[in-house]
């Protein structure tokens, strides 16, 4: 009818391409204003569901997408009544199919909620418990022997320099992760090649990801080497970035109910849990991870 009165043009557009932009473009005399957004032209659309746009007011961009649109009007082909017969005697059953999608999206939503709920009131936990460790007197002679385990660690691996590694020595520290000495014999007779591993483990310009990967899977593989001995090294190369990832670590998060994540390569996941334990590092006022380390393992013990 609006057409008829020559209000609008509707066509619709029949090509098997999936036709999904939604653009708009207003005309005031000779002024131009274009919406690019996800927004149906609907009520929902428009005030209900939370909707992005994108206002451009620039002539000539308003122009060109005036011409991106014509371009696609001319394969589009006009609506007709016998179209829209047909159309309207699926639209219920569509709409009959909406409700039950959305009344279960509602049910998934809700539970997840409800995950989300009790996993921030398990992270609220594990953070008092945290601040409780923190507030004990033998706190700043924690802190004192982490920077002592921090010391002697590196001193084993001659860091940053890495020249004169001692592997014997590293292993046998035990704070900040006991690692099984099984490794030393390799590492041992593959000295330069565990050196680079330390130089490229250390170097901060590389994302952290992407260097766990390359050292667990890819050209600096070493036998033996798994993710608590990485961890460590990275730990005692910067205990205020990087913490120590090992079984009794994930025993504690899963212990307090935060979800460990799978199906992400080794180094993603050593990323999430990283950045995870920097905030509960930061919220437990904790002065570094390695000392985090300490009260995590403490918890850990504590519960076996």
């Amino acid at each position: 009818k609006l057409e008829v009165k020559d209000i609008i043009e509707s066509r619709i557009y029949t090509e098997k391409t999936f036709f999904h932009p939604k653009l708009y473009v207003i005309r005031k005399e000779t002024k131009y204003t274009a919406f690019i957004g996800s927004a149906n032209c609907t009520d929902s659309g428009f005030s209900k569901n939370i909707e992005l746009s994108y206002k451009i007011d620039n002539l000539a961009h308003c122009k060109k997408l005036i011409k991106w649109f014509n371009n696609l009007n001319e394969e589009a082909v006009s609506l007709k009544a016998s179209f829209l017969k047909e159309y309207e005697k699926n639209f219920e059953k569509r709409i009959e199919r909406k409700r039950k999608d959305e009344a279960e999206s509602e049910k998934l939503k809700e539970k997840l909620q409800q995950e989300h709920e009790v996993t921030m009131a398990a992270r609220n936990e594990l953070i008092e418990v945290l601040k409780w460790h923190r507030k004990q007197p033998i706190y700043k002679q924690h802190k004192a022997e982490r920077q002592q385990d921090v010391k002697r660690l590196r001193e084993s691996l001659d860091y940053p320099k890495f020249k004169n590694v001692d592997v014997d020595a590293f292993f046998g520290i035990w704070e900040l992760g006991h690692l099984i000495a099984i490794p030393v014999p390799t590492l041992k007779r593959e000295i330069k090649k565990f050196r680079r591993m330390l130089k490229y483990l250390c170097d901060d310009s590389i994302d952290i990801a992407l260097r766990i990967n390359q050292v667990l899977t890819g050209d600096l593989k070493i036998r033996g080497v798994a993710e608590a001995t990485v961890s460590k090294i990275l730990t005692i190369h910067n205990p205020n970035e990087y913490a120590i990832r090992n079984d009794k670590i994930d025993e504690v998060l899963i212990q307090y109910g935060i979800e460990i994540p799978n199906r992400i390569s080794k180094g993603k996941k050593y990323k999430v849990v990283n950045n995870f334990l920097k905030e509960i590092s930061r919220e437990s006022n904790m002065d570094n991870l390695a000392v985090l380390d300490l009260y995590l393992y403490i918890e850990a013990t504590e519960n076996d």
